[in-house]
């Protein structure tokens, strides 16, 4: 592939950026807006019980997607058996999952010894159903590179759905607001897509179809269950060896570090990912765009979440109260973890583009055993800190490992992604010390977070330039 067909990937994944990072700024805005206005009204123990639930509902959820989709993605040519066996695969994994969570409810509840799980457990299984309907039209806009479709249809879903959860928390419906606020989200993303891309099955598929797309998504599914059960392990030691305030507390600092770092990957994903897997025949190329994306996604990311670090005590106070303040030891934690998780998931997606879903399988288990090996021993000797530490020290030790492997096997060598991410720290560093001197020189908390917020965007803009530099490399 030529320098100008490059460049023009290149283009099309900075739109993608630019629509999905816009969808992503509403998206999980309006929705940490709403969760902030409950978490005031509803208290930490409302949201342990969701949290406590949340571990089996993302577990399934990586069940359900199974890499699937993103096989019809990767693909060069897509044909219609491809998608009848992603739609037909799709709705059984679904139905079988929310029928598996609806039975287990009740064990579920008793292990946590709180009743009122059951029914929370059900109704989030219904709309973890409704989420994932409409995977084929999602992979065919995405396919189609149509970011702006695909950020109009989440944000219109999203504004619905806030407003669904404001009014059911202030008539008195309590932990079912957020239960509705996300079912109206699921249900409108739904009929949009619907709407957007008309696409309905007419017959079942080819078995060689359904067969190449688990060839490609079984790796990729299960070593994305290992590393979602990892991920919730702090969650399940704190709501077994601790309280549900605990919980609440740990699942609100996380709340933001967490819709950063998902988002981001999310942008990631839907932009990069595409756009790497049209040049994974070529290894230059590939390096090339990736080095990029890694600037940029890896970049960002670690300064917003060094400028949340800083702030983490103003933005519990003025976000959440002075009730949360043991939220902000966690959502320093957090915005670490999930910087280090960017970088994980540009490897990550740099494996699949590439088709290397075997060699993802053994370095996302390998990453997994460290994360719980490190929440256990953590648990063992340091409580509830020394879960979220060890999480942390697994997630970075998995992470270098990972880098590593995709060496081995791509264009992309580990000291280059060293050197990247050594000039980040770099950018880290410097943004850290002009907050710490912004902090000292004001005193009034919400001028001194207006003014960090005001230097971070200039930073981050000028960040933003001089990645952009890098394209005449490519």
């Amino acid at each position: 592939m030529d320098t100008e067909e490059n460049l023009e990937l290149l283009k099309k994944a900075q739109v993608g950026w630019f629509w999905t990072g816009g969808e992503q700024f509403i998206q999980r805005g309006l929705s940490m807006l709403v969760s902030l206005v409950l978490a005031r009204i509803l208290g930490p123990e409302v949201f342990g019980l969701i949290a406590s639930v949340a571990i089996f509902i993302n577990i399934a959820q990586q069940l359900i997607n199974g890499g699937i989709s993103q096989r019809v993605i990767q693909k060069k040519n897509a044909i219609e058996d491809d998608y009848l066996a992603l739609f037909w695969s799709n709705l059984v994994a679904s139905l079988g999952a929310t029928a598996v969570l609806a039975v287990l409810s009740f064990p579920v509840a008793s292990y946590f010894s709180e009743p009122e799980l059951m029914p929370i457990m059900i109704g989030l299984a219904v709309v973890l159903f409704i989420t994932n309907a409409g995977r084929v039209q999602e992979a065919k806009l995405t396919r189609q590179l149509a970011f702006k479709k695909l950020a109009l249809i989440q944000t219109a879903a999203t504004f619905g759905g806030c407003i669904v959860g404001l009014v059911m928390v202030f008539s008195g419906y309590g932990v079912w607001a957020l239960i509705g606020q996300q079912l109206m989200v699921a249900g409108l993303r739904w009929i949009m897509l619907i709407i957007f891309c008309p696409w309905m099955p007419r017959r079942l598929p080819a078995f060689h179809s359904v067969r190449d797309l688990y060839a490609f998504g079984l790796p990729v599914v299960t070593s994305q269950c290992l590393r979602s059960f990892a991920d919730q392990a702090s969650s399940v030691m704190i709501a077994k060896y601790f309280s549900m305030g605990d919980l609440g507390f740990f699942n609100r600092g996380s709340l933001i570090p967490q819709n950063l770092g998902f988002s981001l990957q999310l942008i990631l994903s839907r932009t990069t990912f595409p756009a790497l897997s049209k040049v994974h025949g070529d290894p230059k190329a590939l390096a090339r765009l990736y080095t990029h994306f890694l600037k940029l996604s890896g970049g960002m990311a670690s300064i917003i979440m060094t400028g949340l670090y800083m702030c983490a005590t103003d933005v519990v106070v003025i976000l959440l109260g002075d009730e949360w303040i043991q939220s902000v030891w966690y959502m320093r934690v957090s915005g670490i973890a999930y910087a280090i998780f960017i970088i994980y998931g540009c490897n990550l997606d740099l494996l699949k583009s590439i088709g290397r879903t075997k060699r993802l399988f053994l370095y996302n288990t390998i990453t997994a055993v460290l994360q719980i090996a490190g929440v256990g021993l953590g648990w063992w000797f340091g409580g509830i800190k020394g879960i979220v530490l060890g999480d942390l020290a697994g997630r970075g030790i998995g992470c270098l490992i990972f880098m590593n492997g995709v060496s081995s096997v791509s264009s992309v060598q580990i000291l280059d992604q060293i050197f990247i991410l050594l000039k980040v720290v770099a950018s880290c560093i410097l943004f850290a010390l002009v907050i710490f001197f912004i902090q000292q020189g004001i005193p009034a908390l919400v001028v001194r977070l207006l003014a960090v917020s005001v230097v971070g965007s200039i930073g981050l803009f000028l960040y933003w330039k001089w990645v952009g530099k890098s394209q005449e490399l490519i």
